[in-house]
């Protein structure tokens, strides 16, 4: 995005929102077993069935690929994840100041984008993130997808945008 490259590069091209939104899929062939080292789109069961070999989801914290550190597209509001509606409602009544959420219901904060289903938020994600950032809003609320499909890639994503110093 702009706001990322904006003055660090001569020259920036707009191609448009992204028809995926999140970063590819990264696989580490190098070693015997093929690794997803930053899960993406594309996911294991679909390599494995183009590959026809069993391909490993990476644990590991060796940096191999842009968009492996711990640290990546955070904004600058604190960011919570949430695995229930129940759990996004608790975390909104200990916020203090403008707070969003990013679910599929309403659970009464300042700001609520409704997202109903993971292929649209890994699409949205990062252009919500900026555009909340702009509004100057200190805390988003983010239910968690499941975690199957984009649903890993997008988990992995926001729990890396969920922290920082502040969201420890």
């Amino acid at each position: 995005m702009l706001e990322d490259f904006d003055g660090k590069i001569p020259l920036i091209l707009d191609g448009g929102q992204s028809e995926i939104g999140i970063e590819s899929t990264v696989v580490d062939l190098t070693g015997n077993t093929p690794t997803i080292v930053r899960p993406g789109q594309i996911s294991k069961q679909d390599i494995e069935k183009v590959i026809g070999r069993t391909v490993m989801a990476s644990k590991q914290h060796k940096i191999i690929s842009p968009g492996m550190k711990y640290k990546h597209y955070a904004p600058e509001a604190k960011v919570f994840l949430a695995k229930t509606t129940k759990q996004s409602e608790n975390i909104a009544k200990t916020c203090e100041g403008k707070t969003a959420f990013i679910g599929n219901v309403d659970i009464k904060t300042s700001e609520f984008i409704e997202i109903q289903e993971p292929r649209k938020m890994a699409k949205d994600i990062f252009r919500i993130l900026r555009k909340l950032d702009r509004k100057k809003v200190e805390n988003i609320i983010i239910l968690m997808p499941e975690e199957k499909g984009i649903g890993i890639a997008l988990r992995n994503r926001l729990e890396k945008a969920a922290y920082s110093g502040h969201n420890e």
